[in-house]
């Protein structure tokens, strides 16, 4: 395993920062999406790219060293990938880690765009709370000067018996107006 100190771009900070992240060498920082790397204090969206292609550039095949085959072996060693130039390495990190932080971003504006939806939907939710509020509250003083027009009825009706008087009728207020 390479340390990660062997990175070119890290310095003792940073080495001490992804090892508080557990990322201890070249090989566990490859491992890693940038959306991971994102999320570590002190590395950027630039500084992420930069450190992915600088991982797979190291750990790219021409940089590996040769491993000893065995003579004898019941089946044939598998082709060797071809190996990729360091600019080309560096070309496919980059674009991987590109298109990780475009993957990255696009869910960050599906979120941003949820929150608005959720925060646009509580203010409509509090608008038509406030309108309901408001008809329970002219719907309660109609029916609280019903309730006084009627007890002034009543007392009037008591004020015409205990005189010996004709009972007044309510007055209605209706509509006017004949079909």
């Amino acid at each position: 395993m390479t340390p990660i100190i062997e990175l070119r771009g890290v310095g003792q900070s940073l080495d001490r920062v992804l090892r508080e992240n557990g990322i201890a060498s070249v090989e566990d920082l490859a491992q890693r999406d940038l959306a991971s790397l994102l999320t570590i204090r002190g590395i950027g969206e630039n500084n992420g790219v930069k450190l992915l292609a600088a991982a797979q550039i190291l750990l790219a095949p021409e940089n590996e060293q040769a491993v000893a085959q065995p003579v004898s072996s019941a089946k044939p060693a598998p082709k060797p990938e071809p190996k990729l130039s360091k600019k080309k390495a560096a070309a496919q990190a980059l674009a991987k880690a590109k298109a990780e932080a475009d993957q990255w971003a696009r869910k960050q504006a599906k979120a941003k765009a949820k929150a608005k939806k959720a925060a646009k939907k509580v203010e409509d939710l509090s608008v038509e709370f406030a309108k309901a509020k408001e008809k329970a509250k002219t719907k309660a003083k109609k029916a609280k000067a019903k309730a006084k027009s009627d007890i002034a009825h009543e007392r009037r009706k008591e004020q015409a018996i205990k005189a010996g008087q004709k009972v007044p009728k309510k007055k209605k207020k209706g509509k006017s107006g004949k079909s």
